[in-house]
C-alpha cells in the first residue's frame, strides 16, 4: 500500500527578486535592451512593451516580441556578467530586508527570479539577508513553476506562497499550486495585478502580515 509522505512544514514563502526585494525596474530594463537582438532592443525601449513581457514567463514574452530561441541562447550566458555590473546600482526597497528577514526566522524561504542565481545570492548577503534558504534563477530553468515546484518536493509545504510584483509572476505561481501575493510597490503596480485577480498589499508591513 502507497501513503503520501507527511508535511515537513506548514508553509513556504518563496520571493520574486526584482521589484519585490530589489528596485532594479530601470536597470534591468537597460540591461535586457543591451543584451537583445538591434530589432528587439529598440522596441524595448518603450517601458510598457518591457514591461508587457512580464505578463506571462519573460522568456516566452521575449519570443512574442521575435526573440529566436537561438537569440535566448545568446541573452542567458551573457546575463551573467550583466547581472553582476548591474545590480551594484541596484538598492532594495524599503523595509523590504527586514521584513523578509522575519519571515525566514519563521518559515523556510527562498527567491525564484529571472535573474542570475549567484549574482542575486552575493547581492542579499552584501545588503544583509543571510537566511534564504535558497536562491534558483535562470541557471536552473527558464520557467518559474518548475524552480517553485522543486521547492515544493525539497520542503513538502502545507502551504507556498509566492510573492511578485507581475501579472506573469501570479499566473506562474498559479500554475505550480501556489498562492500568491502580489506587491504594489513593483514593476506592474497594484491596478493591473488586481485586474489580474491577484490579492496585492501596499507596504513590507502589510506583507509581512498576509504571509502569517
Amino acid at each position: 500500500m502507497w501513503f503520501a509522505r507527511p508535511p515537513l512544514h506548514s508553509q513556504i514563502v518563496c520571493f520574486d527578486f526584482d521589484g519585490v526585494i530589489a528596485n532594479s525596474l530601470a536597470v534591468w530594463q537597460r540591461m535586457l535592451i543591451s543584451l537583445s537582438p538591434d530589432a528587439i532592443a529598440q522596441r524595448l525601449h518603450d517601458q510598457e512593451v518591457f514591461l508587457d513581457c512580464f505578463s506571462g514567463n519573460m522568456w516566452r514574452g521575449l519570443r512574442t516580441l521575435g526573440c529566436r530561441r537561438r537569440d535566448i541562447a545568446r541573452i542567458v550566458p551573457r546575463l551573467t556578467g550583466s547581472a553582476s555590473k548591474a545590480l551594484q546600482q541596484v538598492e532594495p526597497f524599503a523595509d523590504i530586508i527586514a521584513v523578509v528577514s522575519a519571515l525566514c526566522e519563521k518559515y523556510p524561504c527562498m527567491i525564484i527570479t529571472s535573474n542570475h542565481g549567484p549574482t542575486v545570492e552575493q547581492w542579499c548577503i552584501g545588503h544583509g539577508l543571510h537566511a534564504m534558504r535558497s536562491v534558483e534563477g535562470v541557471e536552473v530553468s527558464h520557467s518559474k513553476v518548475r524552480k517553485i515546484r522543486r521547492q515544493q518536493r525539497r520542503f513538502r509545504p502545507e502551504s507556498t506562497l509566492y510573492i511578485g510584483d507581475t501579472t506573469g509572476d501570479y499566473h506562474e505561481a498559479k500554475r505550480a499550486g501556489a498562492q500568491f501575493i502580489g506587491v504594489a510597490w513593483g514593476w506592474h503596480g497594484e491596478q493591473r495585478l488586481g485586474e489580474a485577480g491577484a490579492r496585492v498589499v501596499r507596504s513590507p508591513q502589510e506583507l509581512l502580515a498576509a504571509c502569517q
